[in-house]
């Protein structure tokens, strides 16, 4: 049974050993920095949280035994250098990531705000040193904008499903409310509410994201935006629908309309052939692109494909949206394998491992400025393949909406076919005839 339980998505909430714990604010901050960034150096720590303190490895060493006393000591390292949590425990913010990575719906509620909320950034009187302010506004940024992602996936889920009211909750999370606003997630909001006959809400929806657009990024809706609200308010329910299903590749049906569970029926012998095809082997690219009408049930075949292939793989994913970012199918693999092996950036070279944060700005932090487009897209490149050579096992990616593809996604699965990972990769494409 696990002992200590954290919940640090909304107010932080602590157990142990099903019983409430309190802790003061330094030893909090403590627990959860160690929970999420694991074993770090003594001396980070103390910098980090006492950063005016004449000695603040004593401050450490008094808020560490505040820990052993609430815990036990045997939940702790013993090395005199670094501090970490060796015992078991339970973290809603490795849930939630684990969950909405692999798109289980279920996570989803345990999102109570955002992470630590009960900790003010601007609350000096803490002693929160700037550096560890840092860390909690940007692990607030990230976790914000991984929940928008995860949203993103789940609307798109239940809008090709037919699910609009249950979609809704979603597109309002993936919209954003500030920063820069997902405006295909808007344009879907506005074309569900269409389709349920809600005009009103339908117009609420468009006037927010243009008041968004042009207070934070000064321009306006796109065309296809003002199209949509036009359809709302003009064309009735059943065209706001067809609309939107073109918009998710869906016509007469959805491809992901029969849930999985339905039994696997009349492409026994395709689902064996391909499997033949799609066996890993060191150095070499096994790839299938499924090609077809939409509803031809693409998706669905890629998917039991995947069962049948991912026990000893490492399973990866990514779709393909019209108006998508450059590379945007692999931002959330790359985030998964940059959390899971920090200790391969270190042994990247300067140009690799800056592409790549600058590829995800939100999680690493480059150190010289950008060398060119094609030194960067190069650099970028070699980076994520050698995140993807570090898992020491074969990668199965599957991209799906081939035909949404940017420029530079289309660029980069070639550039894994000609080189690819030293474990071998096979490769399941779907795309519309």
């Amino acid at each position: 049974m696990t002992q200590l339980k954290l919940q640090l998505l909304g107010s932080p909430q602590l157990e142990w050993q099903n019983k409430p714990l309190k802790l003061g604010v330094k030893p909090l901050m403590l627990l959860a920095y160690l929970a999420l960034e694991g074993e770090t150096a003594r001396r980070t720590l103390g910098a980090l949280l006492w950063p005016e303190a004449d000695n603040p490895l004593n401050n450490l060493s008094v808020a560490r035994n505040t820990l052993t006393k609430a815990l036990h000591k045997d939940f702790f390292n013993q090395n005199p250098d670094t501090f970490g949590l060796v015992g078991e425990f339970e973290c809603d913010v490795h849930e939630w990531r684990k969950g909405s990575l692999e798109g289980n719906v279920a996570v989803w509620e345990l999102w109570r705000g955002a992470f630590l909320s009960g900790m003010r950034l601007t609350d000096w009187e803490m002693g929160l040193g700037e550096e560890l302010e840092e860390w909690l506004y940007q692990t607030r940024e990230t976790l914000k904008s991984e929940r928008r992602d995860f949203a993103t996936h789940l609307a798109r889920a239940a809008l090709k499903l037919g699910q609009l009211a249950a979609a809704l909750p979603y597109l309002e999370v993936a919209q954003g409310d500030s920063g820069d606003p997902l405006e295909d997630a808007a344009r879907w909001w506005i074309l569900a509410l269409g389709a349920m006959g809600q005009r009103d809400q339908a117009l609420g929806v468009y006037s927010k994201l243009a008041a968004l657009l042009r207070e934070e990024l000064e321009v306006e809706p796109t065309p296809e935006t003002k199209a949509a609200l036009e359809c709302a308010r003009e064309q009735g329910e059943a065209a706001c629908l067809l609309r939107l299903q073109n918009e998710l590749g869906v016509t007469g049906g959805s491809e992901t309309s029969a849930p999985d569970s339905t039994p696997f029926v009349g492409r026994t012998a395709e689902l064996e052939r391909l499997n033949e095809l799609l066996a890993p082997q060191a150095g070499k690219v096994r790839m299938a692109v499924l090609q077809g009408e939409p509803g031809a049930g693409k998706t669905r075949l890629a998917n039991e494909l995947i069962q049948h292939l991912e026990r000893s793989s490492l399973h990866l994913s990514g779709t393909c949206t019209p108006s998508g970012m450059p590379l945007a199918p692999f931002d959330a693999a790359a985030r998964a394998l940059v959390r899971q092996r920090p200790e391969v950036l270190a042994a990247l070279p300067a140009d690799w491992s800056d592409a790549l944060a600058r590829f995800l700005p939100d999680v690493l932090t480059p150190v010289t400025p950008p060398q060119g487009h094609e030194l960067e897209r190069r650099g970028l490149f070699s980076a994520l393949k050698a995140l993807l050579e570090e898992e020491n096992r074969p990668t199965l990616f599957l991209l799906d909406d081939l035909q949404w593809a940017d420029t530079t996604t289309v660029e980069f699965v070639q550039h894994l076919i000609a080189q690819p990972p030293k474990c071998g990769l096979s490769l399941i494409i779907t795309q519309r005839n």
